[in-house]
């Protein structure tokens, strides 16, 4: 696999560009265009426009996205970390539940008729 590289200069790079690009598009192109197409560039305009501010929007939750999952990997890496130098934690997890898995089963000896029969 590939190597990603995201880098948060880069988003907030994008997303200023789309929004200066959305800030510089004039929705009168009749002002420097004398033609019975001026109607059809101003919807052509517009759409570009609206585009554009989807597009600043579909950065912004890409941001946000990718902070959470960066957020979700760092917790894991830090339990990880900490596992590891709890050394056999999980090993210890598995120690205990054996051990009561035997008390209950000694309990369960101590209250049968026939335990009981013996004393």
């Amino acid at each position: 696999m590939g190597q990603k590289d995201i880098s948060p200069t880069r988003l907030t790079s994008a997303r200023t560009s789309f929004k200066a690009m959305e800030a510089a598009l004039i929705n009168s192109a009749g002002s420097f265009i004398v033609s019975d197409i001026t109607g059809t560039i101003d919807e052509g305009t517009t759409s570009i426009k609206s585009m554009t501010a989807s597009l600043v929007d579909t950065v912004d939750s890409l941001d946000g996205y990718l902070n959470a999952v960066a957020l979700a990997f760092s917790k894991t890496d830090q339990d990880l970390a900490t596992n590891i130098t709890e050394g056999t934690k999980v090993f210890n997890m598995k120690n205990d539940s054996e051990d009561r898995y035997i008390r209950s089963k000694n309990e369960n000896i101590r209250r049968s008729q026939s335990y009981n029969s013996l004393y």
